[in-house]
C-alpha cells in the first residue's frame, strides 16, 4: 500500500542535543518519538498520542510516519487539501525544529485556530496538530506555537512499546502481525510474513475513537457512513449488516464488496467493518482482503475481535 493510502481513518527519531532546555523538559506521549513542553493546563491524553485540556476543548495530537515521508506529507498540505478538512486562510512558514527544516501551518476553522507542524528526524516524520479551542485568546495560540517550535525527538519506541501504549490489547492475532501503530490509538496488521504488493494482501486496522461515540440508537447509521468513506476504496456494496457477538461483546458488523480505486486491474475485495461501543467511546475494526480469501480472513477477523480487550 502506498504511503498516501495509509490514511484512516489515515495514515506518520533522532536524539537531539540532550543539553538543550526543550529536549530536557519535553514530555513524550507513550510510544511516540516526538515530544514537547505542553502549555499550562494541558496534560497527556489517554485516548490518543498527544496532550489535551478538555475544559477548553484544546488538544495537541501527534501522528508519526517513516522519515522518508517528510516531503510527501509537507507537500500534501496544500490549501486545497486543507480546505477539504475544513481549514481556511492557511499560512505556511518554513521553520527549523531540532536543527532540521520543518513546516508550520496556521489556519482557521469553525472550531477555532489550528496549527500544524510537520517536522522530522533521521528516523521519523511527525505531524503535530494543535487546537487551542474556540474563542481562545491570542496568547493561547502563541503558547501552542512556542510549544511546537520547541519540539524534540528521541530514539523511536519499539513496536512492542507502541502496542503497549494503545488503548486496547490484542491477545489473539489469528495469523496477523502488527505492522505499525498510528496516532497512539490505532494499529495496522497484515498476515505474518506477507510479501509482495500490499494491495493484494489483507489489511486489518483497529482504532479506538478520539471523539465521542454515537448513541446506541444511532450506531447503525454511524457505522454505515463510516463504511462508505473508507479511504482508497470505490463504492461499497453492502451484503450484510447487523449486530453480532464476538466473544462477550456486541459489535455492529458490516460486510460488503468493493475495489481499490487505483488498482489495475481492480480485483474484487471483501470489506468488513465492525464497531463496538466502549465506556471510553468505541473501537472500530476494518478488514480489507481479496475476495478469494474472504472465508479464512473473515474467520480470523472474528477471532481477533472476540479476544480484544479495551484498557481501563
Amino acid at each position: 500500500m502506498r504511503f498516501a493510502m495509509i490514511a484512516f481513518p489515515l495514515l506518520l527519531a533522532l536524539l537531539l542535543a540532550a543539553g538543550s532546555p526543550a529536549a530536557a523538559e519535553a514530555v513524550f506521549p507513550p510510544g511516540a518519538s516526538i515530544g514537547l513542553v505542553p502549555p499550562p493546563g494541558m496534560r497527556p491524553a489517554t485516548r490518543f498520542a498527544g496532550f489535551e485540556d478538555p475544559e477548553r476543548a484544546a488538544s495537541i495530537t501527534v501522528n508519526e510516519f517513516p522519515a522518508a515521508a517528510f516531503d510527501t506529507v509537507a507537500g500534501g498540505l496544500t490549501p486545497e487539501a486543507l480546505g477539504q478538512r475544513g481549514l481556511r486562510d492557511a499560512r505556511r512558514e518554513d521553520v527549523r525544529v531540532g536543527g532540521r527544516d520543518a513546516v508550520l501551518i496556521t489556519a482557521a476553522s469553525d472550531a477555532g485556530p489550528v496549527l500544524i507542524l510537520v517536522a522530522g528526524s533521521q528516523d521519523a516524520t511527525a505531524i503535530v496538530t494543535a487546537r487551542p479551542g474556540a474563542g481562545a485568546a491570542q496568547g493561547a495560540v502563541e503558547a501552542l506555537r512556542a510549544a511546537l517550535l520547541g519540539a524534540a525527538f528521541r530514539a523511536p519506541a519499539s513496536l512492542a512499546e507502541q502496542l503497549a501504549a494503545l488503548p486496547f490489547r490484542l491477545p489473539v492475532l489469528a495469523g496477523f502481525a502488527p505492522e505499525r501503530t498510528l496516532g497512539g490509538n490505532a494499529v495496522l496488521l497484515r498476515p505474518a510474513g506477507a510479501l509482495g504488493d500490499p494491495r493484494s494482501q489483507p489489511l486489518l486496522s483497529i482504532a479506538a475513537s478520539v471523539g465521542a461515540a454515537p448513541e446506541p440508537g444511532a450506531l447503525e447509521a454511524f457505522a454505515r457512513r463510516a463504511a462508505a468513506s473508507i479511504p482508497g476504496l470505490g463504492p461499497l456494496r453492502i451484503r450484510r449488516a447487523g449486530l453480532v457477538r464476538f466473544g462477550d461483546a456486541a459489535w455492529f458488523d458490516i460486510e460488503g464488496d468493493a475495489a481499490w480505486t487505483d488498482a489495475v486491474p481492480p480485483g474484487p475485495l471483501l470489506v468488513r467493518q465492525a464497531i463496538r461501543l466502549t465506556p471510553a467511546g468505541y473501537v472500530r475494526a476494518v478488514l480489507i482482503a481479496p475476495a478469494a480469501e474472504a472465508g479464512p480472513h473473515g474467520e480470523n477477523f472474528a477471532r481477533v475481535l472476540a479476544a480484544l480487550e479495551p484498557r481501563p
